[in-house]
């Protein structure tokens, strides 16, 4: 017996976000390559999942999921910054396990709590798939 596909509460983006998040979900990876995990002896794989409902604004991988929504609005961030690869992403500042961007099109990246992988590589797959663009 399966798990059930997350459910994920699509944004509502403007036309110029509409049309940058749909690229840029055509991008993104099957897979999220997570950093090392020595207990393992390996690099994890998070696999992407369908969400409910289908949408070309937001994209999940593994279990519990990295969830993404794209087309949101920019949230309040914290101090904490991470920069990768060209790409700021920002802690937000009500939710810890929530990173996001402040440049278009906006994102908001959820990193299950306790994610013993830490925040790195989730991130990183969708920051190439963004710069790819």
């Amino acid at each position: 017996m399966g798990t059930s596909p997350p459910y994920v509460e699509p944004p509502t983006p403007s036309p110029a976000q509409a049309t940058a998040c749909t690229s840029l979900g055509a991008r993104l990876p099957a897979e999220l390559r997570l950093p090392f995990t020595p207990t393992v002896g390996r690099s994890p794989v998070a696999r992407r999942t369908a969400v409910v409902p289908a949408s070309p604004f937001t994209a999940a991988w593994g279990s519990p999921p990295v969830v993404l929504r794209c087309g949101v609005q920019p949230a309040g961030v914290s101090q904490a910054q991470l920069p990768l690869e060209g790409v700021t992403w920002f802690e937000d500042a009500v939710d810890a396990t929530r990173w996001g961007t402040r440049t278009p099109p906006y994102l908001a990246v959820t990193i299950p709590a306790g994610n013993p992988t830490g925040i790195t590589g989730p991130l990183l797959g969708i920051t190439d798939a963004l710069l790819a663009g």
